[in-house]
């Protein structure tokens, strides 16, 4: 195969890698089941493969090492799936079970996100009541399984300053994901499965 010299390498997007939520052209992210399945192992968001070049052009998203997850939840089941998820990641956790330790922890930790399993509804006072006791940089991803059709309780997420909402259930593969997404200050992310 000849090349002439007026051929171009392929050029990158110039959408793709170049904001903190992980190089999409959307500020705003939605990730629905399988739509994301393949980002960051060569595909694009819309399940499309891409170059070599292209993949050296993407920024890496990660959680800072030196900070760990800080994960409250309730069900001490929860609390050890998504621990171990996070540790086979290499990604320091702490878990808490109520508002209390968590506030505890977070002055004692320097944390680089949190993530609140809400169980029922009284959950969302202690979800308010700690985005106020947390540093504003220290964002709070919301885990639950109550998700109205209404989109209410992403509605309400938001209103309370989170950075991401999860329904549950949700892949481990997804949680890390929404969990560095908001870590790198991404304004919003949600996984609706």
């Amino acid at each position: 195969m000849v090349v002439s010299a007026a051929a171009k390498p392929m050029e990158t997007p110039a959408w793709w890698g170049h904001d903190r939520c992980g190089g999409t052209p959307h500020r705003r992210q939605i990730l629905r089941r399988g739509s994301f399945a393949g980002a960051g192992k060569g595909r694009l968001p819309t399940g499309r493969s891409i170059r070599n070049s292209q993949r050296e052009a993407m920024t890496v998203i990660r959680i800072d090492r030196r900070r760990p997850v800080l994960l409250v939840s309730r069900d001490v089941d929860t609390q050890d799936m998504y621990v171990f998820a996070l540790r086979a990641e290499r990604i320091p956790a702490v878990s808490v079970s109520g508002f209390q330790e968590a506030v505890a922890v977070a002055r004692q930790t320097d944390i680089s996100v949190v993530l609140f399993d809400v169980e029922r509804p009284a959950d969302w006072d202690s979800v308010s009541e700690l985005r106020r006791e947390l540093p504003a940089d220290v964002p709070i991803v919301v885990l639950t399984g109550w998700v109205r059709t209404d989109g209410g309780n992403r509605a309400l997420a938001r209103k309370l300053g989170c950075s991401g909402f999860l329904a549950k259930p949700v892949p481990p593969s997804v949680m890390i994901d929404v969990l560095q997404r908001a870590s790198n200050g991404c304004p919003w992310t949600e996984y609706v499965g």
